[in-house]
């Protein structure tokens, strides 16, 4: 069984993926990392030439891949992984999920450095200080009903940790 970490962009997918797949001696996979390695290209790379339904179409890929692999494994999705009903479902047949959601105020602060936004193609073009914020409130109104179908959610990984590691230790 894998463990799969959905959120907005900014949540700390990867930077919890890193830490949970240290502490269990699982591998770690960024999806937004092998979609990009696989392209050959950047993600704003990959959604300038495709668009986003060619991305969608190369994350699905990704997604089916990493959930193929015969070894527990931690995954950092993108925030728009579990907005197709093919992948919230393969998740829940091939492991659980962490809704990582820290509150819209910190996420903000987290991308208000250009360079956090930059390989971000949904958040990129704004006026951060002016539209960052509305543009946030929206990705999760609209992504909410997704991420919500997932098995934990917490503000940080802290909240749910006794539970992850039981949760891990079953799932081996």
């Amino acid at each position: 069984m894998h463990l799969y970490l959905v959120g907005l962009p900014g949540s700390g997918k990867s930077t919890t993926g890193r830490f949970l797949a240290e502490r269990w001696g699982w591998p770690f996979v960024d999806l937004d990392a092998l979609v990009s390695e696989v392209a050959g290209r950047s993600i704003p790379e990959v959604f300038a030439a495709e668009g986003e339904p060619g991305f969608r179409q190369r994350e699905r890929a990704a997604l089916e891949a990493v959930s193929g692999a015969p070894v527990p494994t931690v995954v950092a999705c993108g925030g728009g992984t579990p907005l197709l009903e093919e992948n919230r479902a393969l998740m829940q047949r091939t492991g659980a999920s962490v809704w990582l959601r820290p509150g819209l105020a910190e996420l903000h602060r987290r991308l208000a450095p250009a360079a956090e936004r930059a390989d971000r193609p949904l958040l990129a073009d704004l006026d951060w200080e002016r539209e960052g914020l509305a543009r946030l409130e929206a990705l999760e109104a609209a992504r909410a009903v997704h991420y919500g179908e997932a098995r934990f959610v917490a503000s940080e990984v802290a909240v749910v940790q006794s539970a992850l590691d039981v949760w891990a230790t079953s799932s081996k």
